[in-house]
């Protein structure tokens, strides 16, 4: 695989293997295939001492359309399978590995230079590299498409064609990569839209903590806490409300009023009764009980 800057490439597997990789340099924008056949266990680093060698300052969007592939920077790590993308920065640290038994495997690599991603903050980059992209398979499998095509033709492209082509890339590597302003989520970029449904589907699990979602998402607490900075209340008030809210509605629901209110406080995360009977009562000024006696204060 051909890239500017030095890497160690160690092949660990004593089985033999084939590959081919095409690549095509559009100035700012670069895209290489790299396809395997046969056993395959390929680890690629760069540790510090060939960082300050040299560095392209890009950013590189791996997208797996076969095979395995983990990925490691700033002690975050990632494994990609078919259909995910990740990212990492050329400008610090970092390891790659791709792994395949006996199987055929693929991966699109789209390097775009850091200067080319308009007014995205270089701290946004690092806090994200090496954590999955929040985008569907089928976004990926455009991208995929849209580099293999290039790769196909880009020899052919004249000037004008490769400034067309650059502009869609680096337009849609940025769309995936920028904050996205949303009605429904609090400012900030597309982890939080990941993390919000994370939220939601997990509202029931008393495990459920920024430290918990820190994990789930190959990000740092701190990182978490970031992205929800400027909102009213902390993630963790936040995530209580939406519980109580739950509990709230559950219990003026008719089809639950035989349901003990223990057990709709277990439902959404209160294993509690105590404790919860002391946030409801603070929220909504009566404890549960009475709230469900009175439909909610109106009796």
């Amino acid at each position: 695989m051909r890239l500017p800057e030095p890497v160690e490439l160690v092949h660990d597997g004593d089985a033999p293997f084939s590959a081919h990789a095409q690549f095509c340099d559009l100035g700012s924008v670069t895209i290489c295939r790299f396809r395997t056949y046969g056993p395959l266990d390929l680890t690629l680093r760069r540790p510090w001492e060939l960082v300050r060698s040299g560095d392209p300052q890009v950013v590189r969007m791996l997208i797996s359309m076969g095979g395995r592939t983990g990925l490691t920077q700033f002690d975050r790590q990632e494994i990609l399978h078919p259909g995910q993308a990740a990212y990492y920065l050329s400008s610090a640290p970092h390891e790659g590995w791709r792994r395949a038994a006996g199987r055929f495997s693929d991966l699109l690599m789209l390097s775009i230079e850091v200067d080319t991603l308009g007014d995205l903050p270089i701290a946004t980059l690092r806090d994200n590299a090496a954590c999955r992209l929040p985008v569907s398979v089928e976004m990926t499998g455009l991208l995929n498409c849209l580099g293999r095509r290039i790769l196909c033709g880009g020899d052919h492209y004249t000037r004008a064609d490769i400034e067309i082509v650059t502009a869609m890339l680096v337009s849609a590597v940025t769309g995936v990569l920028t904050p996205e302003a949303d009605d429904d989520i609090p400012t900030g970029h597309r982890f939080k839209r990941s993390i919000c449904e994370y939220i939601e589907e997990n509202l029931g699990d008393p495990n459920l903590t920024p430290t918990s979602i820190a994990a789930a998402h190959h990000l740092s607490v701190r990182t978490v806490h970031r992205l929800f900075e400027g909102q009213d209340a902390t993630l963790g008030a936040w995530i209580r409300a939406l519980r109580l809210e739950r509990c709230r509605k559950d219990l003026l629901s008719v089809d639950l009023a035989d349901r003990p209110v223990h057990a709709i406080a277990a439902r959404w995360g209160f294993p509690d009764p105590a404790h919860f009977s002391r946030c409801f009562t603070a929220a909504f000024g009566l404890t549960p009980g009475a709230y469900r006696r009175t439909g909610g204060g109106r009796a």
